[in-house]
């Protein structure tokens, strides 16, 4: 971080065979420009967020943009002592982003109208999510995600949202509801797993 040479402004490059609809730049102008519509949240601050996640392996960075697409960045070692990275693929999702989480394989996306999406991350090829991708919804907006790989081998997904709940899920039966926790009074806003037996949340309660 000291080295202000080595940082590296991740602008997307969009190939010639892609359409100039992808551009964020074309579709930022043309948002700004279009009145409030349904799709748009009662406030659109909300929604702001800049979300950027790396694999856990380090090779893959994803970042949100505001313009319902998700930028997937590989890592070039072109030069021994610098890292670069690449755009490698566009995701584009039906609603804006409120969290991601991820592994080496998969992304799991929420998004502000409670639904969850998963998207395969080995392939390379540009992808627009549909219905067909989502494997769960919710009643409110979520706020954040995390996927839980417990040591029996159990799978989870844990979501947390506006209306002050978290919940645990199966995985990849994410219809299959473990539980919820209801203790906060206001929105949960974050949420880790600690260990295998603890969870800890961050919301507007305090």
């Amino acid at each position: 971080l000291n080295d202000i040479q080595q940082w590296q402004y991740l602008k997307p490059v969009i190939n010639d065979n892609q359409s100039k609809e992808t551009n964020p730049t074309t579709i930022n102008n043309k948002l700004q420009q279009q009145e409030k519509t349904e799709d748009d949240d009662d406030n659109i601050n909300e929604l702001n967020r800049n979300l950027i996640r790396f694999t856990p392996d380090g090779q893959k960075l994803l970042v949100n943009g505001q313009n319902k697409q998700i930028y997937v960045y590989i890592s070039s070692n072109n030069d021994s002592n610098k890292i670069y990275w690449q755009l490698q693929r566009i995701i584009t999702i039906k609603k804006r982003a409120s969290a991601l989480d991820l592994t080496n394989e998969f992304l799991l996306i929420a998004d502000k109208s409670g639904d969850v999406y998963k998207t395969d991350l080995l392939i390379d090829q540009n992808v627009v999510l549909t219905s067909d991708d989502c494997i769960m919804g919710h009643l409110s907006m979520l706020l954040d995600i995390a996927f839980i790989s417990m040591n029996n081998d159990q799978q989870f997904i844990l979501t947390t949202d506006r209306d002050e709940k978290i919940r645990l899920s199966h995985y990849p039966n994410a219809y299959n509801i473990q539980g919820y926790c209801l203790g906060h009074t206001e929105f949960v806003l974050h949420v880790k797993l600690i260990d295998q037996n603890h969870i800890l949340s961050a919301s507007g309660d305090g």
